[in-house]
């Protein structure tokens, strides 16, 4: 097996500080997530978002599901322990 050159070795530190940024790179898309899904939901519940070709009570039964379903997805994800190294 050959040997990559020393530039291109990767320390434990390097390796830590990827693995650092990787998991708040999860998280920050997560909460950004959650945030446009709630956002989303919200709108169409409220009828200030509109769907094309589908009446009104559609949209709102489809916004209270992505509501619904967010908030169910966020208390699961602290539950578990989203992010913890167990």
């Amino acid at each position: 097996m050959k040997n990559l050159p020393h530039s291109h070795h990767i320390t434990a530190e390097q390796r830590e500080r990827d693995s650092t940024m990787e998991k708040l790179l999860n998280i920050m898309g997560w909460i950004i997530g959650v945030l446009v899904a709630l956002t989303v939901g919200s709108s169409l519940v409220t009828a200030d978002l509109h769907l094309p070709y589908l009446p009104e009570i559609f949209e709102i039964v489809i916004g209270w599901l992505i509501l619904i379903l967010t908030i169910i997805g966020v208390l699961l994800a602290l539950g578990l322990g989203y992010g913890d190294d167990k």
